[in-house]
C-alpha cells in the first residue's frame, strides 16, 4: 500500500483551536515587547515554534559575548511543547519560560588567593559576592563543596569520623570507608579556611577595598575583575524567577575549583548523580507567563534585563578569574 503525498497546503499535523489561539497570543506578546520583527510570516504556520525560534535570538543578543558560560531557554505551553511535540491540549492559557546552563569546572583559586596577597579579605571578597549574587546562574563554590561533603560523606557531622564511627566496627572496615570518602583532610588540603566558610561568616575587605582596586590597582586585570565585582554587587536580584522544583538543585552553571585536581567536582558529580536518582531541578530559573494578560510577556521580558546583566558580570569574573597565570599579576593598590 502506497500512501499518496499530501497537497502543500494541507498540515500533516492537526491542532487544535485553542493551542492555536494560544500561540497567537504568544506571538503577539512577542511581538509586542519587540522580539519579534514586524514582517515574520513563519508566525502564520507554526506561532509556538517561530516563538521559539524569535526567543532563542533575542537571548542570543542579550548575552552577545559570554565567553565561558552559556544559557539555554526552554518554552511550554501547558500541554504543547515548543521541540514539536504535540500533546493534548487542555491549556489554561498559561506558558512557561526556563533557563538552564551546561555546568562546566573553572579553576579560581590562584586569582583569589593573589587578590588575598593583594589586600586581605579582597579574594574573600570576591567570591562572596559571586555566591551572594549569582541567583539566575547559580555558581557551585566550595562553601557548597562543604555542604555536600557534609551531608553526603560525613552524614552530617563535623568531619568522617562521626559516619565511621556509626558504620564501622573494625579497623578495617573505617580504612576501606574512609578510602571511599571525601575526608576532612582531603578538604583542608583543597582549600584555605575562609574559603569554605559561608557567605554570612567570612570575614572579608570593606567594600572600600574593592572600589580603591577598581580604581588604583597596579594591574590591569585586577582593576577589570574589582569592576565587575563592583557593578554586581550593585544589581538588585530578581527574586521571582528562581527556579521552583521538588528534590535537589543542581542547574549550577558553573563549578569553582581550586586546583585542577580539588576535590569540587567530585563533590558536585556526588551530588548529582544522588539527585537523579530521584527528584530533581536541572534547570536554574524560570518564569510564569499568563497569555491571558496582554502586558505578561512585555513585563517579563523588562524585568530579565538585570537577570541578563548579572549573567555577564558573573561570566566576566569566572573568565579573568580562571584564564592565565595569577602569580605573575603585579601587586599593590594606589
Amino acid at each position: 500500500m502506497v500512501i499518496p503525498d499530501l497537497d502543500a497546503s494541507i498540515p500533516y499535523v492537526l491542532e487544535t483551536p485553542r493551542s492555536r489561539r494560544l500561540g497567537v497570543k504568544l506571538a503577539v506578546g512577542l511581538l509586542d515587547a519587540g522580539v519579534v520583527p514586524t514582517a515574520a510570516p513563519e508566525l502564520a504556520n507554526d506561532p509556538i515554534a517561530a516563538s521559539k525560534v524569535f526567543l532563542e535570538q533575542w537571548v542570543k543578543r542579550e548575552l552577545q559575548g559570554l565567553s565561558t558560560l552559556a544559557l539555554h531557554f526552554r518554552l511550554l505551553i501547558r500541554n504543547t511543547d515548543s521541540w514539536g511535540h504535540r500533546l493534548s491540549d487542555d491549556a489554561q492559557g498559561e506558558a512557561q519560560v526556563a533557563w538552564y546552563s551546561e555546568v562546566q569546572p573553572f579553576v579560581v583559586g590562584q586569582a583569589l588567593e593573589r587578590l588575598e596577597a593583594i589586600h586581605e579579605g579582597l579574594g574573600a571578597l570576591v567570591l562572596t559576592i559571586i555566591e551572594r549574587k549569582c541567583h539566575h546562574l547559580p555558581v557551585f563554590t566550595p562553601s557548597d563543596v562543604l555542604s555536600v561533603v557534609t551531608d553526603f560523606h560525613w552524614y552530617g557531622h563535623k568531619d568522617e569520623t562521626g559516619a565511621l564511627e556509626e558504620n564501622c566496627s573494625t579497623e578495617e572496615e573505617k580504612e576501606a570507608m574512609r578510602a571511599e570518602m571525601i575526608t576532612r583532610a582531603d578538604l583542608d588540603a583543597a582549600f584555605p579556611k575562609w574559603a569554605t566558610q559561608w557567605p554570612t561568616v567570612r570575614r572579608t575587605a570593606a567594600l572600600k577595598v574593592l572600589k580603591r582596586a577598581a580604581q588604583g590597582a597596579k594591574s590591569p586585570l585586577v582593576r577589570r575583575v574589582a569592576s565587575n565585582a563592583l557593578a554586581l554587587n550593585a544589581l538588585t536580584p530578581v527574586e521571582q524567577y528562581r527556579a521552583q522544583g521538588e528534590g535537589w538543585f543542581i542547574g549550577y552553571g558553573a563549578v569553582l575549583c581550586w586546583s585542577p585536581e580539588d576535590v569540587a567536582t567530585r563533590a558536585f558529580d556526588d551530588m548529582a548523580n544522588h539527585a537523579m536518582e530521584a527528584e530533581f531541578v536541572d534547570w536554574c530559573g524560570e518564569a510564569e507567563l499568563d497569555l491571558r494578560e496582554p502586558d505578561s510577556i512585555k513585563s517579563w521580558i523588562a524585568r530579565m534585563k538585570p537577570v541578563f546583566e548579572s549573567v555577564k558580570l558573573i561570566d566576566a569574573l569566572i573568565t579573568d578569574l580562571s584564564a592565565g597565570n595569577w602569580t605573575k599579576v603585579k601587586k599593590g593598590l594606589v
